[in-house]
């Protein structure tokens, strides 16, 4: 007993020296830029004739870095350097519809400032802890430093300059394309002059930066609210000072719903976020308007299809779609899968169309059609467009219109429980159905797990027994 007495005695004063030293290691080192403010928004050039022009517009971005390390703001061709991406939303008849995106914003240099906090160190090729750094409008729409967004990963920040847009021709790593051969608009955010100045609607304008090993995306975009008048030869924008807050977050999940009865926000992550924003609103006469907001908002591989449960008994109508670009050619096709019972909109797989028209990081696409039946909340489904890790299907909750019911467990669907749906669950087991038809709804018995399995089978088994 004394010589375990003396051990834990030994231990303890180990204990005691060593805590403290414990206790006094440096917190790890961590990167975590902010958005934090959008200041002015305003025109760069147009054109065309009004009211039918074209507008190049841009936006000025304060960010902050309110980590612990200094974070590299190298120009390219050096890779390590943060993107500013920016969009422009409006809110009318009831729609937050994107009407214009730049290319993502490659960064070249900070001019340290004390925005966020008290800057000692102006920093030049790198943000320094507690520094905050501002791009004009003018610094921001530099064709010289616009690239395209599919070159950036959004999730890891990560972009390879070998073969990259800045390298050109030939391709040897090195910078030999610049602002020449460039059109005023090319590469710009542009906003046509009949979508701008409505009166019933409401404008917000959005930015994100990326940046690599980023600890907290979730503070790296926001939006403001503006307007615009038109003044004889150009549009004068204004962001009013009054009630006008930045606001974090992106436009989808902040600027539209108000979280009132037959609306729902909802994301999903693999890794990489994609939000969706539903609703339903009711016409009357049993028939409902039923309105999708899609937005990527740092999902790698893209999204190539959207679908939304539809029972078969309903005939959908009004149907829409908006990419918020002026292209028809390369708008998603509408369709409906009996098998799957859904409304569908696709554009190509990558394998079919390497340039086909997916969402994009940082883009927006509206989707809406009416039908007659009711409202619930059930689960929509994105496919992925680029080949990679991660799922083959993402699930994302929404309003949609309520599926046809089925009896659970009636798999052969004959309207009773008995021996013959036995055969027909192997078969769903051997082959899944798409989790929105009658098939999948009759054989998923433990329906709080979304999948077909050895669980159901038990299920199915003691409904048999004791239906």
């Amino acid at each position: 007993m004394r010589r375990r007495s003396r051990l834990s005695w030994i231990g303890l004063r180990l204990f005691g020296i060593l805590a403290p030293l414990s206790i006094a290691s440096p917190a790890l080192a961590v990167k975590d830029v902010q958005l934090f403010n959008l200041t002015n928004i305003s025109p760069v050039t147009r054109v065309g004739t009004y009211p039918t022009g074209d507008n190049a517009i841009s936006l000025s971005t304060v960010a902050c870095n309110i980590g612990t390390e200094n974070v590299p703001w190298l120009a390219p061709m050096d890779e390590d350097h943060p993107f500013i991406a920016y969009s422009l939303y409006r809110l009318k008849n009831d729609r937050i519809e994107q009407l214009g995106r730049s290319w993502v914003k490659h960064t070249f240099f900070v001019n340290g400032a004390s925005l966020c906090g008290i800057c000692s160190d102006s920093g030049g090729t790198y943000l320094a802890v507690n520094c905050s750094d501002t791009y004009s409008n003018s610094a921001n729409s530099n064709q010289f430093y616009l690239g395209p967004r599919e070159e950036v990963d959004p999730y890891t920040g990560l972009w390879e300059a070998c073969g990259s847009h800045f390298d050109g021709v030939p391709v040897d790593c090195l910078r030999n394309h610049g602002s020449t051969g460039h059109g005023p608009l090319d590469h710009r955010m542009v906003v046509n002059d009949a979508d701008l100045g409505n009166a019933d609607a409401t404008y917000f304008y959005e930015a994100m930066i990326i940046v690599r090993d980023d600890v907290n995306a979730a503070n790296n975009l926001g939006t403001r609210r503006c307007t615009m008048t038109w003044f004889g030869s150009s549009w004068a924008f204004s962001t009013p000072a009054a009630d006008n807050p930045f606001t974090p977050g992106p436009a989808v999940a902040t600027r539209w719903l108000t979280g009132g009865a037959n609306q729902l926000v909802a994301s999903v992550a693999d890794p990489g976020t994609v939000y969706l924003a539903s609703k339903a609103t009711d016409l009357g006469g049993g028939n409902w308007h039923y309105e999708y907001a899609l937005y990527n908002y740092n999902y790698t591989r893209r999204i190539r299809r959207f679908s939304v449960p539809l029972p078969s008994s309903a005939t959908p109508s009004n149907i829409g779609f908006r990419d918020g670009d002026t292209t028809p050619g390369n708008d998603w096709t509408p369709s409906y899968d009996a098998t799957c019972e859904a409304i569908v909109y696709e554009t190509d797989a990558f394998d079919k169309d390497p340039a086909a028209n997916a969402l994009l990081w940082g883009y927006l696409f509206n989707f809406s059609f009416d039908a007659g039946v009711a409202p619930t909340t059930a689960r929509a489904t994105l496919v992925p467009y680029l080949p990679g890790a991660g799922q083959s299907e993402l699930s994302i909750d929404a309003v949609v219109p309520t599926p046809a019911a089925c009896l659970v467990g009636d798999v052969d669907d004959n309207g009773v429980l008995n021996g013959f749906d036995i055969q027909a669950f192997v078969e769903v087991l051997l082959n899944p159905p798409c989790d929105t038809s009658r098939d999948f709804c009759a054989a998923n018995v433990q329906s709080g797990d979304f999948a077909i399995d050895a669980a159901d089978a038990v299920g199915l088994a003691a409904l048999l027994v004791s239906p």
